[in-house]
């Protein structure tokens, strides 16, 4: 995962993680950070993801929900063979073209429904959250709009950024950077970069760490 030292955050005692998967994120942050037992919150829309999450941190750290600009009592989950892949958007069949993945890993299935909310709604507001990681499937800029307040109660954000057209209207890094900017965060620095190795090193997506210069 990321090497949480370089981030060269001081005291971390809240930690907020939107699409959680598996808590491949939040489980090494708890470890390293060691935040206070009552701040922290795993925020993820497949069912079953959640329910471990619930198993693995409890259910009182956990939300199923899918995260937007706009509240909707059942948003469609479009389903990828490969889970991690799953998004509330269309992909986009040549994907697979790009990804060292099982075959068929981005065809997509219509599956059940999921409430989908915003930030605002789910993160209590009188937490300032030390350290967030975003990781929504192209719907980053549509999650930002809808935490606002509680985007700027956060010190540092580690965010997906897609390079290429992973989706349909998927949020460009243009998008994400504006609405990040203007909300008093700086680009810090890429933690990750991913390229494709099978198109000629394609860049595919990369995590960028997002500080925030007004707290």
């Amino acid at each position: 995962m990321f090497d949480f030292a370089s981030l060269r955050l001081d005291k971390v005692d809240t930690i907020v993680d939107v699409g959680a998967g598996v808590g491949a994120f939040l489980g090494p942050a708890l470890e390293f950070y060691k935040p206070k037992p009552t701040n922290y919150l795993a925020i993820e829309m497949l069912p079953e993801r959640a329910s471990y999450l619930g198993q693995r941190f409890g259910y009182a750290h956990v939300c199923h929900h899918a995260v937007g600009d706009m509240p909707k009592d059942s948003a469609t989950i479009l389903r990828t063979v490969s889970p991690d892949s799953s998004s509330l958007l269309k992909v986009n069949p040549e994907a697979q073209k790009w990804y060292d993945i099982m075959p068929h890993g981005f065809d997509q299935y219509i599956n059940d429904g999921v409430v989908l909310t915003t930030l605002d709604k789910l993160v209590p507001h009188e937490w300032t959250v030390d350290l967030m990681k975003m990781d929504v499937q192209g719907y980053e800029g549509r999650a930002i709009r809808g935490g606002k307040d509680t985007l700027r109660r956060t010190r540092a954000l580690i965010i997906e950024v897609l390079f290429c057209q992973h989706y349909e209207g998927q949020s460009s890094g243009k998008e994400i950077d504006d609405l990040l900017t203007g909300l008093g965060f700086r680009f810090d620095r890429w933690l990750t970069y991913d390229m494709s190795m099978s198109t000629g090193g394609k860049e595919l997506q990369g995590d960028a760490l997002y500080v925030n210069t007004t707290i």
